[in-house]
């Protein structure tokens, strides 16, 4: 029997057969040159990834219980405990002794935090400006759609998947 480069017989659709043919190849390849790009750009910034999306969340202003920001964050509780005390040695974070403990962003954090997050969005603007503005504007308009789009299909997908079989015949 001959078989692919894979290993799988003839006619078998091999990985690189299957991104080649499915439609959402380009919206991927892109994707990930962005994200690629934006990891440059983040190890410019003075914070890390985790402190910014930390900060980013408590620049509301409102203290949060460790849990609360598990859940806001999607981490597990561990993650979580281990990055508001690296904060908090970092002075980025300080407790606000009540039960049960919450942290806000000190006043040394949110200025990290500025000065952080306007490096990355001074980038986004730079690119936004090499549009003319008719396309800048149809670009958001059509990003914003796409990430709604792409969350309900997260989700539909999700509940699918959480959905016990169907019996045969039924």
């Amino acid at each position: 029997m001959v078989t692919n480069a894979a290993g799988a017989g003839p006619g078998t659709p091999t990985p690189q057969t299957l991104f080649d043919a499915h439609p959402g190849r380009h919206v991927a390849a892109e994707f990930h040159r962005l994200d690629a790009t934006r990891r440059v750009v983040e190890r410019q910034a003075s914070l890390t990834r985790a402190e910014r999306r930390l900060l980013w969340l408590l620049a509301d202003g409102r203290p949060r219980t460790f849990r609360e920001i598990a859940e806001e964050l999607g981490l597990e509780q561990s993650t979580v405990n281990r990055q508001v005390n690296g904060a908090a040695a970092d002075g980025l974070v300080e407790s606000i002794e009540i039960r049960p403990r919450q942290v806000r962003p000190s006043d040394a954090g949110l200025r990290s935090f500025t000065g952080s997050i306007s490096h990355q969005l001074d980038t986004y603007e730079a690119a936004l400006a090499r549009f003319d503005p008719a396309d800048r504007e149809n670009f958001t308009s059509l990003l914003g759609q796409f990430v709604a789009h792409y969350a309900e299909a997260a989700a539909d997908a999700e509940a699918a998947r959480d959905r016990p079989p169907r019996a045969p015949g039924a």
